[in-house]
């Protein structure tokens, strides 16, 4: 069959057209850096690449987990660290205060300075993540402790998610640290009743050595 100039024409009008198509598809996909512009494109690689979107937005969310969860613990380690400190220092002021040599004045120092730790400590229990107190646990409250001392929070549990089925607790409440508060009977109380009543004993001009065995059990 003879093949006519016009049909040879068209066909290569065809074939041009053609390549001129792929190449704008390819040019594009280099513009873009995607191979799949609509999911006509490539209906199954379409649907594998939303699988992988799915995933990398998963492990993007996982690895924000992980960064906010070291942050939680580096704040509740530089807490701990602190009020271990100070409760070092309330202990060797308690020893301090039974030494019969010390005067009214010296007692009045040593209470006040034990006062004191139990500000400090009240204000490290309100320790703050991202404008949350650590030690409040799941509360929505500002601060995890009154002035007073008086617990403020709950004992619910902070857990981040840092892999699929897998989550961690980042946190610790302010009972799991400083005890639970007992104004009945102060000395068997959470750590600021302890050191309050210490150092009121301190100024009295009692016998302060019953607080070490307290201080060594809300530390």
């Amino acid at each position: 069959m003879r093949v006519t100039q016009q049909s040879q024409s068209l066909a290569m009008r065809a074939d041009l057209s053609l390549v001129s198509s792929r190449l704008a598809d390819i040019q594009r996909q280099v513009a873009s850096g995607r191979q799949i512009d609509r999911a006509s494109d490539d209906p199954a690689g379409a649907l594998e690449a939303l699988r992988y979107r799915r995933s990398l937005r998963s492990y993007e969310q996982y690895d924000r987990n992980i960064g906010d969860a070291k942050t939680w613990l580096s704040h509740g380690d530089s807490a701990l660290e602190a009020i271990d400190g100070r409760l070092t220092r309330a202990q060797d002021l308690t020893i301090q205060a039974d030494n019969g040599s010390l005067d009214a004045v010296a007692r009045s120092a040593v209470a006040n300075e034990l006062r004191a730790i139990a500000d400090e400590m009240i204000g490290l229990g309100n320790t703050r993540h991202l404008g949350r107190p650590i030690f409040g646990g799941t509360s929505g409250n500002a601060q995890a402790y009154d002035p007073a001392g008086t617990f403020q929070g709950d004992t619910g549990a902070v857990n981040r998610t840092v892999g699929t089925g897998t989550s961690y607790q980042v946190n610790v409440t302010g009972p799991e640290v400083f005890g639970v508060g007992n104004p009945g009977d102060p000395m068997n109380g959470n750590t600021f009743e302890v050191l309050r009543e210490i150092a009121d004993r301190v100024e009295a001009g009692l016998p302060a050595a019953s607080g070490l065995d307290a201080l060594e059990r809300v530390r």
